[in-house]
């Protein structure tokens, strides 16, 4: 069987360490730039997720800052390797996946439809 606990987690204020502001990054940039942005993504301490994503935009992070004006300097860094639009989080709710009972013999399954034998 897999492993399911894949790790345990600390959770710290941000707010209380000094980095008020959290922010979501959308990078979107062409394909040759990819590996250079992942690199400078993971180089920034203020990164606190790096997702890599489908659609025109590449790379998708959150990050931590103390101020408005060094959000500005995280967005000019990751500026050099594309077009970055921001959102500041105003307010967060994070949740856990729940493990569902077994589905009963009249469940559906992925190859019959529901109730149908």
């Amino acid at each position: 069987m897999p492993a399911i606990i894949t790790g345990y987690r600390v959770a710290l204020a941000a707010d209380k360490l000094g980095y008020p502001i959290t922010a979501l990054l959308r990078i979107s940039t062409a394909e040759e730039n990819c590996v250079r942005l992942g690199a400078a993504a993971r180089a920034l301490p203020e990164v606190l997720e790096s997702h890599r994503v489908t659609g025109s935009d590449r790379l998708v992070v959150k990050v931590a800052a103390g101020s408005v004006s060094h959000l500005d300097e995280i967005i000019r860094e990751l500026s050099r390797y594309g077009t970055v639009t921001v959102a500041i989080v105003l307010s967060s709710r994070s949740g856990t996946i729940t493990r569902r009972a077994a589905p009963s013999s009249t469940a559906a399954t992925p190859h019959s439809p529901r109730g149908r034998r």
